[in-house]
């Protein structure tokens, strides 16, 4: 047996006192004069005997109440238990990830509470740690001072998988936990499982739970053919209460543009347009700043719009079709589009290989060449048929089967799918009730796997997107017998957005994403040393080529958000927007009757909430509860106060 607190038996003086009580207790006796003692001396030598017997029976009570006292406030513990634990090295993981800004309380960040109920428990223990937080591991010495970083917040987010590749490594079974056990974090059942380590979690939760963030952004409309831009953001709030009135800033370089204030339901989202105004130039850095705490890390949503190479595009005819020039009227404007029309017998191959998108127009055979050529085109491929085709070749391009349809009606194309994501923002939820669509007399019909991206109200395709490949279809001459689609409003921006469909940017990335996509052909290889910055910041990405262009990998090491550029040696080749995770703004963690129920059923599993700042040794050494005797001590120590309460009653 050893003791934890051995300076308690600094009190084992005290016991001093109840001998000097009994010793020095002596009477005064007041003389009373009597003709004949000799009956009061027989009784005064009984009544001594027995009175000599009950103090020294009350001294040793109170001996023995004052030592077990003692022995309790010493915290003894068998001997053998604390051997084997102080050669057991464990691992305690403090959790200082960005969720833990939730208050409690008292008002201050769970992460403080957290932090004190580590101190508590490091402070009143002879066992080894090491201290693994977010970012870093500690060979904890006794020295508080070492645990200064890990009070401070950390963008990496909490991951079973590193305590687990942790104690693999150091070989350790033992592991205390401080977190607020974030549900995308912490696998329950994993914990369950492992059955080898023995798990002692302390849960800091917040007052209450609730964060906003925005989920999704996306601009409404195509910068190549609209005059007025509109950012659709849709923000999420992870709350069990209804915010009103939460203030959205939508700022560029610096220069607020406009703001807008929403309300959003528990546990729910809600969605508002930020119109751009009175704007010279749309291209650039914005952030979309929330009004939310006391969980801010996520409130600036950083997105970048790049103003888009012009789309290289190559028209194929036979002859001169009429919808090459409905087409060549339509792509006009230079600074987003080059067009090359071609007769399908005299191009270049590798003009089509390095082209953005191409378009098949009234082709009545696709020649062989171009079909074995087909997977070699990096762009979007656009067939517009002839009125009459080679179904033989065409079957072949499309790895479908196509036939025709004899006796179609004319049909205004669906307004409802508009919806569909390539055509995201063509048209608003007010046009898609008043617009006049235009008709459409399908000619063909198509069996296979494609989706239809355009239809008529009678359920036939009009425009197919065949396979998982960027090959589309209309399924009809783009003629006036046929259809006055191409004189519609709907045109362009449908062929606009099949034009820019492979060369748009998205204007925002998440941290958690592996690699980004760019179109870079002018980079040599061998001389491309690539680096992305943020101030001072550099971090050196993995990248290769490919045919679309340059992949290059998000570094692990880039924890913050916000604007990066790619930069090649003194060439910047592109802007970058990274914003966190979803999942890091996701906090919802698990409840204190979650956790109590898994310690319940599995031994291996102990659980404290940890709800106040002060916290008591008694409640924080789960570790030491089961081979402590101090309680034994405590019981011994009450028990001796009954027998002197009886003793004092009962024996004369």
């Amino acid at each position: 047996m050893t003791f934890l607190n051995p300076q308690a038996f600094w009190g084992l003086s005290l016991l001093i006192i109840p001998i000097l009580i009994h010793l020095f207790s002596f009477r005064w006796y007041k003389k009373v004069l009597f003709s004949n003692l000799a009956f009061l001396t027989e009784i005064k030598d009984q009544k001594q005997s027995s009175s000599t017997i009950k103090k020294v029976l009350i001294l040793i009570s109170r001996l023995l109440l004052l030592f077990f006292l003692i022995v309790a406030f010493a915290q003894p513990i068998l001997q053998g238990d604390l051997q084997s634990d102080i050669n057991k090295e464990r691992l305690v993981y403090f959790d200082n990830s960005l969720s833990l800004q939730q208050v409690d309380d008292s008002g201050e960040p769970v992460l403080f509470r957290s932090y004190t109920a580590l101190l508590n428990v490091l402070g009143h223990t002879e066992i080894d740690f090491k201290v693994l937080d977010n970012q870093s591991l500690i060979d904890f010495n006794g020295d508080v001072n070492q645990l200064s970083s890990i009070q401070e917040f950390s963008p990496e987010k909490a991951s079973f998988e590193r305590i687990k590749d942790k104690t693999e490594l150091y070989a350790i079974s033992d592991v205390l936990m401080f977190s607020d056990f974030q549900k995308n974090s912490f696998d329950l059942d994993r914990i369950a499982d492992d059955t080898l380590t023995s798990y002692k979690l302390y849960q800091s939760l917040p007052k209450q739970q609730n964060n906003l963030f925005i989920d999704t952004l996306y601009l409404t409309n195509d910068l190549s053919y609209s005059d007025s831009y509109t950012i659709q953001i849709r923000v999420k709030n992870i709350g069990n209460f209804d915010v009103s009135d939460a203030l959205v800033r939508l700022v560029k370089e610096g220069r607020q543009l406009v703001s807008k204030s929403l309300n959003i339901v528990a546990n729910g989202y809600s969605s508002l347009e930020l119109e751009l105004k009175g704007i010279e130039d749309v291209y650039g850095e914005y952030q979309v700043e929330l009004s939310d705490v006391p969980v801010v890390f996520d409130n600036v949503f950083s997105f970048y719009l790049k103003n888009p190479n012009a789309a290289r595009i190559v028209l194929l005819e036979e002859d001169q079709s009429k919808s090459g020039d409905y087409l060549q009227t339509l792509f006009t404007n230079t600074n987003y589009f080059q067009l090359s029309r071609e007769r399908v017998s005299s191009t270049s191959v590798n003009q089509l290989m390095d082209a953005d998108f191409v378009i098949l127009s009234e082709l009545s055979t696709i020649p062989d060449w171009l079909i074995k050529q087909l997977d070699e085109i990096k762009g979007s491929v656009l067939v517009i048929p002839a009125g009459t085709i080679d179904y033989n070749s065409y079957n072949q391009l499309t790895s479908s089967q196509i036939y025709p349809i004899d006796q179609a009606n004319s049909s205004p194309i669906s307004s409802e799918v508009i919806n569909h994501p390539l055509l995201k923002g063509v048209l608003s939820n007010d046009d898609q009730k008043t617009f006049d669509m235009p008709n459409f007399e399908v000619s063909y019909g198509l069996q296979g796997y494609f989706e239809s991206i355009l239809q008529t109200n009678e359920g036939h395709s009009v425009l197919a997107q065949i396979g998982n490949d960027n090959l589309y279809f209309f399924l009809a001459p783009l003629s006036e017998e046929t259809t006055d689609l191409p004189k519609h409003a709907l045109f362009v921006p449908v062929m606009y957005k099949l034009a820019q469909s492979e060369i748009q940017s998205p204007p925002y990335y998440r941290l958690n994403e592996s690699y980004v996509e760019l179109l870079a052909d002018s980079i040599n290889g061998s001389e491309a040393i690539l680096t992305l910055t943020q101030g001072e910041s550099i971090y050196y990405p993995s990248f290769r080529f490919s045919s679309q262009g340059l992949v290059f990998e998000i570094p692990e090491e880039i924890t913050q958000p916000g604007i990066y550029y790619l930069v090649n040696q003194y060439d910047t080749l592109g802007v970058f927007a990274f914003n966190y995770a979803i999942q890091e703004s996701e906090i919802e963690c698990y409840s204190m009757e979650e956790l109590s129920a898994l310690a319940e059923v599995h031994d291996h599993i102990t659980y404290q909430a940890v709800t106040n700042r002060v916290l008591s040794n008694a409640s924080m050494n789960m570790d030491q509860e089961s081979n402590s005797l101090w309680k034994y001590a405590l019981l011994l120590a009450l028990t001796f106060i009954l027998i002197e309460s009886i003793l004092l009653r009962f024996l004369k």
